[in-house]
């Protein structure tokens, strides 16, 4: 017996849908096939119960590199796209002939016509007929590359940031930790942004004056030096918004991006490629700093693993920058408040020892040293400076 007619844009679901707009709004019916599935990004076909493709939307066919000839009248898991793996092509096979008895989805790679690998998320289902049975089966896959791209970066980024904590990050602390200048302080942050940060060729720290205005501090060479002077002038780019909203701003391809084309332009024909503002919060309740602004000379080079770390670069800087600030303005107190200030100062060391070795947040690493001054019965100040102590004989 024959297959009956593959339903088309001026039947089924569409023409239904079109059917229930008032006369006015009416439009034809194939519109709303084009609209719904006529996209680059997503495959949408129909197979009958054999897997055998029937129809699929051109544009994607096309835009993977194939033509309409290639997929229609085969085997849905003997399309092109499926490439040479055999394991796929078969998984391809057991997933339409589940989705027969009921709705499936899964991940798989592709390959375009160009040879690259990509990924897509797959669902089919069968298509009933009136009487509730199985007439055909449609296929549909979005195309997640992007998406499984990103995931893979950030797993990579938490191993690699699991390696600085008690490694570079340690030592990052202790370093940091002996500065009473904030000037140096400001300096060695930037320096270590450009040693530990993948993909960072310089960088810089955007502060807040007493007045609120802001600053370029510790530019590690002309390249930043040059976008944080741009920046100041034209009063717009990513290191004011991460100073001033406490968001960061990762910028990954500058000659893409359109929120500060008064920055933008002059920027690229100096040589930045990509950016990554990270804020500067020391938390617990103190004034924010600024921003720590790190300047690719690679289109794509500071990526989600760059975040990873300069985030965790970030959260130490701040508390070290904030410390630095204090002791510096010891001198000009009188030794009681002095002698608080050292207490505070210790404190904060010792929170940020706590945050290299638990990868926690300024506020969770001060709450863990104090529940663990409470069980010890100790007094907060003593147990910063067992912390602190104990870091510092560390090799």
């Amino acid at each position: 017996m024959a297959p009956e007619p593959v339903p088309t844009a001026r039947s089924g679901p569409a023409r239904s849908v079109a059917a229930r707009l008032s006369p006015a709004a009416r439009v034809d019916p194939s519109w709303w096939y084009r609209a719904s599935y006529d996209t680059p990004l997503l495959l949408a076909g129909l197979a009958d119960l054999h897997g055998v493709v029937l129809d699929a939307n051109d544009v994607s066919v096309r835009g993977a590199g194939y033509a309409l000839s290639d997929v229609l009248g085969r085997p849905f898991w003997e399309g092109p796209w499926w490439g040479s793996d055999a394991a796929v092509r078969s998984r391809i096979r057991e997933l339409c002939r589940a989705a027969v008895s009921a709705p499936v989805r899964a991940e798989s790679v592709w390959w375009s016509a160009d040879g690259a690998e990509r990924h897509v998320d797959l669902a089919l289902h069968a298509v009933l007929d009136d009487a509730g049975d199985p007439a055909y089966l449609f296929l549909s896959g979005l195309d997640s590359t992007e998406r499984v791209h990103a995931q893979d970066a950030a797993a990579a980024a938490a191993a690699l940031a699991a390696q600085f904590t008690e490694g570079e990050f340690a030592e990052l602390v202790r370093a940091l930790g002996r500065h009473t200048d904030p000037g140096a302080t400001l300096v060695e942050v930037v320096a270590a942004a450009v040693a530990l940060v993948p993909g960072c060729a310089q960088a810089s720290i955007t502060a807040f004056g007493p007045d609120g205005s802001l600053s370029s501090e510790a530019p590690s060479g002309d390249l930043a030096r040059m976008a944080d002077r741009l920046q100041l002038q034209v009063a717009a780019g990513p290191c004011l918004d991460a100073a001033r909203t406490d968001d960061v701003v990762r910028v990954p391809d500058l000659t893409q991006e359109v929120r500060w084309p008064a920055f933008t332009a002059g920027a690229v024909a100096a040589g930045v490629a990509s950016m990554l503002s990270l804020p500067l919060d020391p938390g617990g309740g103190a004034d924010r700093i600024g921003s720590l602004n790190l300047y690719g000379t690679e289109t794509g080079a500071l990526d989600a693993e760059s975040e990873y770390i300069g985030v965790l670069l970030a959260g130490h800087a701040a508390v070290a920058i904030a410390t630095a600030a204090r002791l510096d303005h010891q001198v000009q107190l009188s030794p009681q408040l002095q002698a608080g200030l050292w207490t505070r100062s210790t404190i904060d060391q010792a929170v940020g020892v706590v945050i290299a070795q638990r990868r926690c947040s300024p506020d969770d690493a001060f709450s863990h040293l104090r529940a663990e001054a409470a069980s010890r019965g100790l007094p907060l100040r003593i147990v910063a400076a067992q912390v602190v102590e104990r870091t510092g004989r560390e090799p």
